[in-house]
């Protein structure tokens, strides 16, 4: 009851995503739901700079539906794109399978933004 829920959303008001594994070979189209995480002391937060580019700090979550092929996160990039116009460009740090009896329901990940 409660994937259904949360997988329905996610179709409902999802962001189409592609997320690109660390060699850049292949690409995924996603759909998921991006929101912010706080961070206490914001005006601290510092700047990591990865292959990818700088990170900042503040952190957002990435809940999307379980996709049938295995996908490499480790160094992974995700792209998001808004109202068709503005790009943006995520890091993803790490990431947990919720699954519904045996079978995977969907994803939740922790992302960061990048500038490009």
């Amino acid at each position: 009851m409660i994937c259904n829920t949360i997988c329905s959303q996610i179709d409902r008001f999802g962001t189409e995503c592609v997320l690109t594994e660390s060699n850049g070979t292949e690409k995924y189209i996603l759909k998921g739901i991006i929101y912010p995480i706080g961070i206490k002391n914001r005006e601290y937060a510092q700047m990591d700079y990865t292959e990818h580019g700088s990170i900042d700090n503040s952190d957002f979550i990435f809940i999307f539906k379980a996709p049938e092929q295995k996908i490499d996160f480790e160094n992974a990039v995700l792209w998001a794109e808004y109202d068709g116009r503005q790009k943006s460009m995520y890091y993803v740090k790490s990431y947990k399978t919720f699954y519904c009896g045996d079978e995977q329901a969907y994803f939740s990940a922790v992302i960061s933004s990048c500038s490009q």
